[in-house]
């Protein structure tokens, strides 16, 4: 297990989330939706790790590692892999498609998947012997 890792990468997923939330509350939706993404695709990268999965030098090789490795292995649900997949869709057009506009309830949509996804992978992490303190946000 790459714990200091996991950790770190757990950290940032927490941080990611409480901007999307803030971003969305203050109504940058686009901007929440692209925060929504990384808090998820943090908490993603923190699974691999405690797992020993290797690195991805790619968000999409993330994605795939994470469904091959931890879903399709049976270890977590398919359900988290499509909302992965779906967040990473949702950010990209948030960041590149200009002429597109992101609604409030659309970064609110995101913002609760990315909370789920990260509920889950929290469940995930101390089922793999991480504690329940060091998960905490402000844990050094």
């Amino acid at each position: 297990m790459k714990r200091e890792l996991a950790l770190r990468t757990w950290r940032r997923a927490m941080e990611a989330l409480g901007a999307a939330e803030s971003m969305a509350r203050m109504g940058y939706n686009a901007d929440a939706v692209s925060r929504a993404y990384y808090a998820v695709f943090y908490a993603a990268r923190s699974a691999t790790c405690v797992a020993d999965i290797p690195e991805s030098k790619t968000h999409k090789g993330t994605i795939y590692l994470f469904r091959e490795h931890l879903v399709l292995t049976g270890d977590l649900e398919h359900e988290w892999a499509e909302m992965f997949a779906f967040a990473y869709t949702a950010r990209h057009g948030a960041d590149y498609e200009i002429l597109s506009t992101v609604s409030a309830e659309e970064a609110e949509a995101r913002c609760s998947d990315a909370r789920q996804f990260i509920e889950r992978m929290r469940q995930y992490l101390l089922d793999r012997g991480l504690a329940a303190e060091e998960l905490n946000p402000g844990a050094a």
